[in-house]
């Protein structure tokens, strides 16, 4: 059994390319796309009729090349990979990825960041700051005393243990590194002191005042995580220590938004619901969701709800704005749009339109001056081809009609204009023709029979 596809993919700002355009299409065939004229895309759009219909093989899209993100600005240590060369713009579906200049600094925020297709960034831009080091607070510590406050990756503090612990042989000092203070056991000693466990933890085996090297004790959390964990006295501290805790976010504070959760704490992998204010939206359309990250706790991607607003850029070639100098508008802001000769808006009869920012942040008409013509799908076409795909107002067009059609008499191609690809008529039936002019002569003879 042969299978054919009728409807075609819908690919928004695309058209058929010439090389795979045909009237009918069968199990096997391939169909590409072509983006409009202001449009591209980074992949090619390719698909191929199938059993069920078609299955895409390269299922690129066709992105506006008028928008752009803004690009980031590389300071503060911030590191960035991915930016066009020569300052050239940031197109939507871009990758950047972010680091720092220095072992000494740790980065805030995502380190990938991707151009949406409205030219936003899909996370706020990180940054980079300078690793300190936190006081260590030791229970075998009788002092800890960074000089001077000074508390950077490479600085020093002298510190003292309590009764019965020691520093280890060869540490003087602790030094401050991206991973806190070094070295991880400052203190050791004889016998360990009674671990020091969070409250959900419970001893199970093994308790006692005090524990000499080697001593082992086990202890289960009494929360819903219900783990066994063992611990080991060595060198006067505990090895092997679990918190019982689990991961959980609190309920975030959303600027210009609110949580619609009622109140609760939020497990790992949960996501949060939230709602934004009248005239702002969600920066991101995935749900922000509890995730452990190292050893900190996060929403991702971070809840935060933006002002809707429409926004135009430089405009493409043929367009030309009335926008006094703004280039983001309110709901409700309305954008005068003026084509050039030879480019249309709405239809090719139109050459000005006034569009307007609608409530949810997007322009009721788009704001972009077209110059081609849409390549006719008259039924009884068999072929439809442009020059180097020219469809420009004034170009040409070649064609071929199915059999049992022809071209009217005095038509060799078809024209681009504003009301399209002229004539209205491209091809006539041939049996239309046919009947026509023996009606013709039926007439003429049954004029001379009757002068008879």
């Amino acid at each position: 059994m042969c299978f054919s596809c009728s409807e075609l993919p819908d690919i928004p700002n695309a058209y058929v390319s010439e090389e795979t355009r045909k009237a009918k299409y069968q199990q096997g065939d391939m169909l590409s796309f072509t983006c409009d004229a202001g449009f591209t895309s980074d992949l090619p759009i390719t698909y191929v009729c199938g059993s069920e219909g078609w299955v895409s093989i390269r299922k690129g899209s066709c992105y506006s090349t008028t928008i752009r993100c803004v690009r980031p600005p590389a300071h503060g240590g911030l590191k960035i990979k991915g930016l066009p060369d020569y300052n050239s713009p940031i197109p939507p579906d871009h990758v950047l990825t972010f680091s720092c200049d220095s072992p000494d600094k740790v980065l805030i925020g995502s380190s990938v960041l991707i151009c949406g297709r409205e030219g936003e960034w899909n996370d706020p831009i990180p940054s980079c700051t300078e690793i300190k080091c936190n006081d260590r607070q030791d229970r075998y510590l009788y002092f800890f005393y960074a000089p001077w406050g000074r508390r950077q990756v490479g600085n020093r503090a002298n510190y003292k243990c309590i009764e019965g612990y020691n520093k280890p042989a060869g540490v003087s000092h602790a030094t401050c590194t991206k991973d806190g203070w070094m070295p991880e056991l400052l203190c050791e000693g004889t016998k360990c002191l009674t671990p020091d466990l969070d409250g959900d933890a419970q001893i199970t085996t093994g308790q006692k005042t005090t524990y000499n090297i080697g001593d082992r004790v086990i202890y289960t959390c009494k929360n819903d995580n219900r783990k066994s964990v063992t611990i080991t006295c060595e060198r006067g501290s505990w090895t092997g220590i679990e918190s019982c805790r689990e991961a959980s976010c609190a309920a975030p504070v959303i600027d210009h938004g609110r949580v619609t959760d009622g109140p609760k704490v939020y497990r790992e992998n949960e996501i949060l619901n939230y709602v934004c204010d009248n005239k702002y939206k969600p920066a991101d359309e995935r749900n922000p969701r509890c995730l452990k990250v190292g050893a900190e706790v996060v929403w991702s991607p971070t809840p935060q709800c933006t002002k809707i607003t429409c926004k135009v850029d430089l405009p493409p070639v043929g367009t030309s704005y009335n926008q006094n100098g703004k280039n983001v508008f309110s709901p409700g802001d309305r954008l005068t749009v003026t084509c050039d000769r030879d480019h249309w808006i709405l239809d090719m009869k139109t050459t000005r339109t006034v569009v307007t920012c609608n409530e949810v942040g997007k322009w009721d008409i788009r704001p972009v001056c077209q110059v081609t013509c849409s390549d006719r799908q008259d039924g009884y076409l068999h072929s439809f081809h442009t020059s180097q795909g020219r469809r420009k107002l004034g170009d040409h067009a070649t064609y071929a009609c199915v059999q049992g059609y022809k071209k009217p008499i005095g038509i060799t191609q078809a024209t681009c204009t504003r009301e399209g690809w002229m004539p209205e008529e491209l091809c006539e039936g041939i049996m239309t023709q046919t009947v026509f002019l023996f009606l013709n002569c039926f007439h003429d003879n049954l004029i001379t029979v009757l002068k008879l």
